[in-house]
């Protein structure tokens, strides 16, 4: 993406004309512009829009041209291009913007919810269910491959081969109702304001994510044990021969059980109370209002 020339900017902003315009500067650029500006303008305040991985920013006391800032990217073109291509976006924070603390005011995803968090969440809220499902279910499983028997054998892939369709289920009515059908509840000025629609949009996806991960485990499940007994592998010229593979299958089996629990674990507590918090909001503020102009109505008559 082509960046703007900061100089062209600061004028634009000190000597404003024509429509609305939006530039793009990285970091460093933005913090060149903004104390430039304050030197001309002292104190004039700015107002931050966080979106995760980019922000927008406006001095709104001296025109609305608006400024999309992203991350500071490697001068040495190679860097730059292995950075866009293999590296994870930096998420914009309000600390990345201190050097404008003073004069600063946030808005958006204020608070990023990693991946990492998102199951620290989980972890704390549902560690009860899910340690029972992981514990009941790994003493079935290991039970089963433990039996040496070819029905136990095959019980445990039935196993792995329905919670593959489960989780594969799952992923598909998550993504065409869920996701889909709330993306119109969640179009609220105020969620955005507040950053809980690039919440609500982060749990999506960490709950996906999950899901992907049970459809994963499970067919990797499938194939240790339909694999040979021992197998052998070979690493730059070095060979690794493995005894009994299918040994992890039921552990990895509790682990997909247990991911998948956590997902409609999720699908309840996040989604159904998503709904209804919206919903409940946008019914208050509309009664209240039918309220206020009765109460008002029947004052002046």
């Amino acid at each position: 993406m082509d960046m703007s020339d900061p100089r062209d900017l600061v004028q634009a902003i000190l000597s404003p004309s024509g429509p609305p315009q939006v530039f793009t500067l990285n970091l460093s650029q933005f913090r060149e512009v903004f104390e430039e500006i304050q030197q001309t303008a002292q104190g004039t305040p700015i107002d931050v829009v966080l979106n995760g991985d980019w922000a927008m920013v406006q001095f709104s006391r001296l025109c609305n041209h608006r400024i999309r800032v992203l991350q500071d990217l490697p001068s040495n073109p190679i860097l730059r291009l292995f950075v866009r291509l293999f590296c994870r976006r930096k998420v914009l924070t309000e600390k990345d913007f201190e050097f404008a603390s003073l004069y600063a005011e946030f808005y958006g995803a204020r608070t990023y919810l990693s991946f990492r968090s998102f199951l620290a969440e989980e972890l704390s809220t549902n560690w009860l269910p899910l340690f029972l499902t992981l514990l009941v279910s790994w003493i079935a499983f290991q039970s089963l491959a433990s039996s040496g028997t070819t029905s136990g054998k095959e019980a445990l892939e039935k196993v792995n081969e329905l919670l593959l369709t489960a989780a594969t289920l799952y992923l598909s009515i998550f993504i065409l109702f869920t996701v889909s059908q709330n993306v119109g509840l969640i179009e609220d000025p105020y969620l955005f304001r507040k950053g809980l629609t690039h919440r609500f949009f982060r749990v999506d996806k960490s709950v996906a994510a999950l899901a992907i991960a049970v459809v994963c485990v499970s067919i990797l499940d499938i194939v240790l044990l339909n694999a040979p007994h021992s197998v052998s592998l070979s690493f730059f010229g070095r060979s690794l021969t493995i005894q009994n593979v299918s040994v992890a299958a039921p552990i990895l089996s509790a682990v997909g059980v247990t991911t998948l629990a956590d997902c409609f674990l999720a699908l309840v507590q996040y989604y159904f109370r998503r709904v209804r918090y919206v919903l409940e909001r946008k019914l208050t503020k509309g009664l209240l209002d039918e309220l206020w102009d009765k109460r008002n109505t029947q004052q002046r008559d």
